[in-house]
């Protein structure tokens, strides 16, 4: 896995990953975060996944990196979009082609590519940008995953 052969043509200086049932309202581009995506910093949007996914780099046989719970929720506790710096996206990808292989042959999940991808993430020490609430709305009433209010904007 990698990037797609015509990319090779010009290489992107970042790349976007997505989910295929997104509606997008504006491109990615119109946020403020966008232009600070960099090497060791990618923007995504924020998600509940909690801290304590961290415990599946021992469930797969992985060795943690040196993170807490906190800095797992805070840093790293994120879904699609991610918009990611291209050459952290080459080193990530086969990582979280590893990880999400390792965790479908323990326990097939809904979540494990996502999960996967944190761990990538983390793995290439790649945390997100603040901001990421104000990306996408998902479940309302789910912490940190939507902007506090209808009047809030980006």
């Amino acid at each position: 896995a990698g990037l797609p052969p015509w990319s090779a043509q010009q290489l992107p200086s970042m790349v976007a990953v997505l989910d295929p049932y997104f509606a997008m309202l504006r491109p990615l581009s119109a946020h403020p975060r966008f232009k600070d995506v960099s090497r060791g910093h990618m923007f995504a949007a924020t998600y509940d996944m909690g801290g304590d996914w961290i415990k599946y780099f021992a469930a797969i046989g992985e060795v943690a990196p040196g993170i807490n719970e906190n800095t797992a929720l805070e840093s790293y506790s994120s879904g699609p979009p991610w918009v990611v710096e291209r050459t952290d996206f080459q080193a990530m990808v086969p990582l979280w082609g590893d990880y999400t292989d390792k965790m479908d042959a323990r326990e097939s999940l809904l979540l494990n590519e996502q999960y996967s991808f944190m761990m990538a993430a983390v793995n290439q020490s790649v945390p997100m940008l603040p901001d990421g609430n104000t990306m996408v709305v998902s479940t309302p009433g789910a912490y940190r995953e939507v902007r506090h209010s209808r009047t809030q904007r980006f």
